[in-house]
């Protein structure tokens, strides 16, 4: 055995942190490591089923029967020791119970090629030199009862006093949970395709544990999980869970050759993901990052559920049952390189886009949308801001450029006080009225609850839905513009405004892109609906796409179409200008012109239609393209 001074105690032993110990097993935690000997675990008692132990120098085989349970008078492992567990197979399982005083020190390798249960209430501590190559590790300072254990029952209870687990070392193993009053990583776990847990309570209890379906129940007040270190699972699955979370470090469960895994994060009060963070999930499919905290939760670092390699994006939410906060420097991707970008749901109660004093800024969100989808909740209760109104507030501009779409739900208003402009294909979604239980991109609304006010321009690719339960207000210009491309079709455009009441007072236009090379040009949309009154008092223009010249037929025009449904009385304002124009056909060197679009304005009210003097309502179809024939040479 190695042995050293019992008067000086080694560096190893002297950095480990005070707060793997409870508060009164100080002294005990000291008196352990100055022992004159650090030696592997001591004074065995098997209660249940068989083991044998054979000790050969620094080496100290264990044979046992599966679900054997050995109380032990301490558990620790000296470095360069060796405590081995030999089991019938991999999904045997071993119960070691610390029934004296002492902490347990792992500072030396535990092996073992079945499942390793070691429960010590005095606090476990993996130190740096520290090398466990298991088929599974449950460590925990919670007690597991004896009849739980044999019943494969993963409830674990009694933690108000117990100590920490601390990992600074290396850990491999098919699945590895780490439990107790509070739990650090500051080392490597590693779980191929397997799951990784760190849970920080005065009880957890995991169902269905080793599935997809793994729950975890856990009371845990103030008890907080770290990790500084790395956490890997390849296609695997992570789970942290506390009454406080702090991520620096690592989580991986990505995959090159499948599907990217499943990274859950679960806070009963706060969730702080540092500078430093990096949650990966991204594979041959984007996997899942889930954060949800009862109270705050801050965004930073970088959570990537991609696919850059094949398959679709996957899933992030950020959630906060009080207030989300998003750091500028955090990046976010659920991209993908073939298929259909993802999502990052943002869920808080109440949101502020603003350069100071918000939630984020437009210029963080705008940085996010070259990279994923982004959808922003709120939902109401006891909001930061005191209102808990479930409001979301545009109060900073959003700029960005990309094909990705930015959608706010509100359980209440949606403001949009600064401009919000995508020169990319990207559209924009504003709900308000939501219900707070029905999908978040595609809502139900409540009758007479949350307004859409937009009080700076709006200007984005292809779509524009605007619906809310309540009042819409339409104070600034909103413009969808559909793509023109080099060759084929042009890309559509349509805005959707839905409301109680709808006030326009600044231009609503909606242009179809331009078709090339004898291609169609792209149709416009403007469908406006209330079931109250609906008042127009600018211009609502839906302008179809000229159609494409070509070296054969010309390619049609797009059509233009404007249709308001009212439930009570539309009134068109003496500055109501309402036009559906088709586009232009195009021009034809070789064959047939292009025909024009058609364009259509429709109006209907149950409560009459009011037409001011000098104001316009028309609908217009497009010219036709050109035709023409030619030859060449002698006949």
């Amino acid at each position: 055995m190695a042995k050293t001074a019992p008067h000086r105690v080694p560096s190893a032993y002297r950095a480990l942190p005070d707060f793997i110990r409870p508060s009164a097993a100080a002294l005990a935690v000291a008196a352990c490591f100055c022992s004159p000997v650090y030696a592997n675990p001591t004074a065995p008692t098997v209660v249940n089923g068989a083991a044998t132990f054979a000790t050969a120098g620094n080496i100290l085989n264990i044979t046992n029967s599966h679900n054997a349970i050995i109380n032990w008078g301490s558990f620790s492992i000296g470095i360069n020791e060796l405590t081995k567990f030999i089991q019938p197979s991999a999904l045997s399982a071993v119960l070691n119970r610390v029934i004296g005083q002492d902490p347990s020190a792992i500072l030396g390798a535990l092996q073992s090629n079945g499942r390793v249960f070691l429960i010590n209430p005095n606090g476990i501590v993996f130190g740096a030199g520290a090398q466990i190559n298991v088929a599974g590790l449950v460590a925990s300072t919670l007690n597991l009862s004896n009849d739980d254990f044999l019943n494969n029952r993963m409830r674990f209870t009694d933690g108000a006093g117990a100590g920490s687990v601390v990992n600074n070392g290396s850990i491999t193993g098919g699945s590895v949970y780490l439990i107790g009053n509070a739990v650090t990583n500051n080392g490597l776990i590693t779980s191929p395709n397997g799951e990784v847990m760190l849970a920080a309570g005065n009880s957890v209890e995991l169902v269905n544990p080793g599935t997809p379906n793994l729950r975890v129940e856990i009371v845990a007040p103030d008890n907080e999980a770290r990790n500084l270190g790395t956490i890997s699972a390849d296609a695997g699955r992570i789970g942290i869970y506390a009454g406080l979370i702090n991520n620096s470090g690592t989580l991986n469960a990505s995959s090159a050759v499948a599907e990217g895994g499943k990274i859950l994060l679960k806070a009963k009060k706060d969730i702080t993901l540092a500078s430093t963070s990096v949650l990966d999930a991204s594979g041959r499919g984007g996997g899942e990052i889930i954060a949800f905290a009862d109270n705050n939760m801050h965004v930073d670092g970088t959570l990537n559920a991609s696919a850059p390699v094949s398959g679709n994006g996957g899933f992030i939410e950020t959630s906060g049952k009080n207030r989300v906060t998003i750091a500028d420097t955090a990046f976010i991707t659920t991209a993908a390189a073939q298929g259909n970008t993802g999502t990052w749901l943002i869920d808080p109660t109440d949101f502020v886009i603003a350069a100071y004093g918000g939630d984020t800024t437009g210029g963080a969100i705008a940085g996010q949308l070259a990279t994923t989808d982004v959808v922003i909740t709120s939902t109401g209760g006891s909001g930061f801001y005191g209102g808990s109104n479930g409001d979301i507030l545009v109060d900073d501009s959003i700029t960005w450029s990309s094909s990705n779409s930015l959608t706010l739900t509100a359980v209440r208003n949606v403001e949009v006080n600064q401009a919000i402009t995508n020169s990319g294909s990207g559209g924009l979604n504003l709900y308000a009225g939501w219900d707070g239980v029905s999908s978040s991109s595609a809502p139900t609304l409540l009758a007479g609850i949350g307004n859409i006010n937009v009080n700076q321009p709006i200007s984005v690719g292809n779509t524009i839905n605007m619906l809310a339960g309540g009042a819409v207000l339409i104070g600034a210009p909103v413009l969808a513009t559909g793509a023109s491309f080099c060759c084929g079709n042009g890309a559509n455009a349509a805005i959707n405004i839905s409301g109680s009441s709808v006030t326009i007072n600044a231009p609503v236009n909606a242009l179809g892109g331009n078709g090339a090379g004898g291609a169609a040009g792209g149709n416009a949309t403007i469908t406006l609906m209330s079931s109250g009154g609906m008042a127009i008092n600018n211009n609502v223009h839906a302008i179809g796409g000229q159609g494409g010249s070509g070296s054969g037929n010309g390619g049609r025009g797009g059509d233009g179409v404007v249709n308001a449904i009212v439930g009570g009385t539309l009134t068109i304002g003496s500055s109501g200008n309402v036009l559906g124009q088709g586009g232009n056909g195009g021009n034809a060197y070789g064959g047939t012109g292009g025909r024009g679009g058609d364009g259509k304005v429709m109006l209907s009210a149950v409560g009459g239609i009011t037409v001011a003097s000098g104001a316009l309502v028309r609908g217009r179809g497009g010219r036709g393209g050109s035709g023409a024939s030619g030859f060449s040479g002698s006949y």
